[in-house]
């Protein structure tokens, strides 16, 4: 579930025209606030037209996001949870969308979300889609941790670090820049300390280019 603010929102400012006769307000509450399938179609969002945000705003670029400070926290909140969770039978990934509110030029973040608890056999994964939306800040980015090999079997004999394929074509089909926390060499494998040196990198576009699509188009 994504976590809301309290405050005044653009729906219920809107409503307070409409009572006023200045303009129509409908809807402004049907937003997919839970994260949904799994980088879901931009215009599988459900969106209508006065929900798009302004063409002319500007987003913070993934240097940047990557780089405050409440991110980097919420970051290790993510690794932390990782690290607990491996164990020698299963592992999970964690991550966590990324807003920002123009205004007041802040970050906001989404619950946390919890990947599938996996064994060694395949990868593990997350599911990073999302809303749009939260209250009055704008999804401008994804983030989330790979998992260690510390508990691996001898049969799995490492993985390069860095963003998946997977990752990789997420980034691209939301528009969304990505940010990830891996360990700081080229590969892990077994035994590989669970918490060695590891750092934030970014990838997928640098900054925001995704806009929601309006029903109906």
């Amino acid at each position: 579930m994504i976590t809301f603010r309290f405050g005044i929102s653009r729906a219920f400012v809107l409503c307070l025209l409409f009572a006023g006769g200045l303009v129509g307000c409908s809807d402004f509450d049907d937003y997919d606030r839970d994260p949904g399938g799994e980088y879901q179609s931009l215009a599988s969002r459900r969106l209508t037209k006065n929900e798009l945000p302004d063409p002319s705003a500007t987003y913070p670029s993934a240097a940047v996001i990557a780089s405050n400070s409440a991110v980097i926290a919420k970051m290790n909140e993510a690794w932390d949870l990782m690290i607990a969770s491996c164990s020698p039978s299963d592992r999970r990934e964690y991550g966590f969308l990324i807003y920002y509110n123009s205004i007041a030029d802040t970050f906001s973040f989404s619950n946390m979300i919890a990947g599938p608890v996996t064994d060694y056999s395949g990868p593990a994964s997350i599911n990073l889609g999302g809303s749009w939306f939260n209250e009055d800040d704008e999804w401008v980015a994804t983030a989330h941790v790979h998992t260690s090999l510390y508990y691996a079997p001898d049969t799995l004999k490492r993985r390069p670090t860095g963003p998946s394929e997977e990752d990789l074509s997420g980034a691209a089909s939301l528009g969304l820049p990505g940010l990830l926390y891996d360990y700081s060499v080229p590969e892990v494998k077994k035994d590989y300390p669970l918490n060695a040196p590891h750092h934030i990198s970014t990838y997928g576009p640098s900054v925001r280019t995704g806009a929601p699509t309006p029903l109906g188009q």
